[in-house]
């Protein structure tokens, strides 16, 4: 849970960072609009991307051993 909630915070303020870029640059009103951020795209998501990826993967790793001792 601990996880997931870091993720969603990441989100968060990359989303914030991405509406004020849109805001800052007069690019709200326009939906089809490019954000001319910084870098890449996909490294401004790549920290939300990545904690949200390790979240699933812990996750699967419990249930897996849940599993397991379930059936001895």
């Amino acid at each position: 849970m601990f996880l997931s909630v870091i993720a969603m915070v990441v989100a968060a303020v990359v989303e914030k960072k991405r509406l004020q870029v849109a805001i800052d640059s007069g690019l709200l009103d326009i939906p089809t609009a490019m954000i001319p951020m910084l870098g890449a795209v996909a490294y401004w998501e790549l920290g939300s991307r990545m904690s949200q990826g390790l979240y699933l993967r812990i996750f699967t790793a419990i249930s897996t051993i849940g599993s397991m001792l379930l059936c001895l």
